[in-house]
């Protein structure tokens, strides 16, 4: 079992994570909407990269335990809503990304942070990114990576939340980074190893 996970680890490791990664020729909106529907943080993924709770004790923001993603890929016309003109002003201001689409993120913490569930999604220099709006530090979010699974329940979505300067110009992980899984099992063994593991 250990050289099982280290050769997963490995070729996790070395996919090529990006906006356009393992889209199996869909165009990239497309592949976007595989991101959408309810998932919850996998201690088995993030135990497999090596993420557990004392590599967390130097992680900069809380991480929502689950999340529901919705996007309606529409972009380009003026926002009506309040938040999505705040959140575009400030990622114009200083981020320098591309909106490419909004949604709602829905997000699931131990303590609620009172963040907005109005969700954008943006790119820059081919990595994408997902950002609603928090009290007091204006947006929060991280860079999203999508594996694609042997079907939609064995997908995975890597979030990098709270990225830094640093992280937009090379592939480095952090304490920030969570492994999310589909929330629904897909078979009696999957829901035996989610109850064995502490995952719902």
């Amino acid at each position: 079992m250990p050289q099982l996970q280290h050769a997963l680890i490995f070729c996790l490791a070395a996919l090529p994570f990006s906006s356009t990664a393992h889209s199996g020729g869909l165009p990239v909106r497309k592949m976007r909407q595989q991101w959408n529907g309810s998932w919850v943080a996998s201690k088995s993924f993030n135990s497999m990269l090596g993420y557990d709770d004392r590599s967390r004790l130097d992680a900069a923001v809380d991480h929502p335990t689950g999340f529901r993603l919705e996007l309606n890929g529409q972009v380009g016309a003026a926002p009506s809503d309040e938040s999505l003109k705040r959140m575009e002003s400030i990622i114009s201001r200083h981020l320098n990304h591309e909106v490419v689409s909004q949604g709602t993120w829905e997000t699931t913490f131990e303590v609620d942070p009172g963040i907005g569930s109005t969700c954008v999604i943006t790119e820059y220099e081919g990595s994408t990114y997902v950002w609603v709006e928090a009290p007091y530090i204006g947006i929060y979010g991280g860079r999203v990576s999508f594996i694609r699974g042997i079907d939609a329940a064995h997908d995975l979505m890597i979030i990098d939340f709270n990225p830094t300067m640093e992280m937009r110009t090379n592939s480095e992980r952090t304490p920030d980074t969570v492994v999310f899984r589909r929330a629904v099992p897909v078979s009696k063994s999957d829901t035996a190893e989610s109850t064995a593991t502490g995952e719902s």
